[in-house]
């Protein structure tokens, strides 16, 4: 499929990879038989580029339409729960080497979601939260909550 950049003018309705959350537009019948992810996206992030991935696996159309709007976005806010929900994505769609959107495009990688998410938390917070959590919880609930938190395994 042609990768439509960021900023590129089109005429008319163009099949895409993904849409970013500015505005979806879902029949309701399909939402009714495929809503939004609870378990991938716990959150406000890339719940949109997870139902496009998913609605593309299944044979439905995602298009783009040909209509000026302004999200007023410049990426900026994308921290550590996108990146946890980035991960989520790749584990769940495996065949994805790239994840193109109207926001912008990441590499499908865990190496490289794993480096954003090194990048996002202070490294100097990782020792005391752990070592907090274990005089709090133990360490195997501990480690069951981190497991649970990222959903990494």
């Amino acid at each position: 499929m042609p990768v439509i950049g960021k900023g590129e003018l089109i005429s008319k309705p163009k099949r895409v990879d993904a849409l970013d959350e500015l505005l979806l537009i879902i029949p309701r019948q399909v939402y009714q038989n495929e809503p939004f992810s609870e378990s991938i996206c716990k959150g406000w992030h890339l719940y949109g580029v997870e139902y496009c991935l998913r609605m593309s696996q299944i044979g439905r159309s995602v298009q783009v339409l040909p209509m000026t709007l302004w999200h007023r976005s410049d990426g900026g806010w994308r921290d550590f729960k996108h990146d946890i929900t980035l991960w989520r994505l790749i584990k769940a769609y495996p065949s994805i080497d790239c994840i193109h959107t109207t926001g912008g495009s990441w590499p499908a990688s865990k190496f490289y979601v794993f480096w954003r998410i090194c990048g996002n938390i202070p490294i100097i917070n990782i020792p005391f939260i752990l070592i907090s959590s274990i005089q709090k919880n133990g360490f195997l609930i501990t480690i069951q909550k981190i497991k649970e938190r990222i959903n990494l395994f």
